[in-house]
């Protein structure tokens, strides 16, 4: 394993940990499915944050802990812990399985040299939320 894929390792580790941490019942048969998809290896966007390999996972793992910078706001709402888990880990994983590498040619040092790059392709087009709920809802995983 190279170093981007032992950091993608560690990550996904606490990723699951975090989830499996919330005991809500079914939430083994959502990891396995997000295990066995691209998620931690998609990006989080084509061109804007998190635009790289692993970036989805990384994401999801940055919403966590940028929770707790709201945590006034939390408090108000009576959010528990498991709730913000839940709300922030699982919030992108509509994007599952609907990225697509490809490539294009860019200059580099006044070389045209053929570089990768990621494209979308959703086949589902539903709203961002509806469908990270309809899947987290498919695989049995309670929300509260």
């Amino acid at each position: 394993m190279n170093m981007e894929d032992n950091q993608i390792q560690e990550q996904w580790n606490l990723y699951k940990e975090l989830l499996l941490s919330t005991k809500r019942p079914n939430i083994e048969n959502l990891i396995q499915w997000l295990d066995e998809s691209d998620f931690k290896y998609a990006p989080a966007s084509t061109q804007y944050h998190n635009s790289f390999r692993g970036g989805l996972l990384q994401h999801s793992l940055n919403v966590y802990n940028a929770m707790y910078d709201f945590k006034h706001w939390l408090d108000f709402f009576e959010l528990d812990d498991d709730t913000i888990k839940i709300t922030a880990l699982l919030h992108d994983i509509c994007k599952v399985n609907c990225y697509e590498v490809s490539t294009r040619n860019t200059k580099v040092d006044g070389q045209w040299v053929t570089v990768p790059y990621y494209t979308w392709n959703e086949q589902e087009p539903l709203g961002h939320g509806a469908k990270s709920v309809m899947l987290i809802n498919e695989y049995g995983v309670q929300l509260s």
